[in-house]
């Protein structure tokens, strides 16, 4: 038997043959399969660099919203609610500005005797890979006339 010519096997039908130099896959059914799997791997990456990407930016807003409400909340007692407003930074990250003015939306003003209504703002800005973000609370607080 010559090892270029085919072997008959017993188990295998008369039209199967099998060449003793025939062995594994070839060189194009490799590339194939590296290919594909190449492709799956890159996709796979950029759905878990998106799910991190949305984490980071997920706790990036929670932290802003946290410092809005915090000087929204500070506004009356830490600050003088008669200020036109005030700037910051927290953490070297989040740049807050506050403004305070009275507010305009009430037309009977025998309604409030003896108080006066305030409109105040919070704006909290950062960036996060690259981009510029922000956050902005709106609220009204009531003092008393003194």
């Amino acid at each position: 038997m010559s090892t270029g010519s085919p072997v008959k096997f017993k188990y295998l039908p008369d039209v199967m043959y099998c060449f003793p130099y025939q062995r594994g896959f070839s060189l194009l059914e490799i590339l194939v399969a590296f290919s594909i799997l190449a492709m799956a791997l890159g996709v796979l990456y950029q759905i878990f660099s998106q799910g991190s990407r949305a984490a980071i930016l997920t706790e990036e807003y929670t932290q802003a919203m946290i410092v809005a409400e915090s000087r929204l909340a500070s506004i009356g007692i830490d600050t003088n609610i008669l200020m036109s407003g005030d700037q910051g930074t927290e953490d070297n990250k989040y740049h807050w500005t506050t403004s305070i003015q009275p507010y305009a939306g009430i037309d009977d003003s025998s309604v409030l005797t003896g108080a006066s209504l305030y409109e105040v703002n919070v704006n909290v800005a950062w960036e996060s890979l690259g981009k510029p973000y922000g956050v902005e609370l709106h609220s009204l607080k009531l003092v008393t006339d003194e």
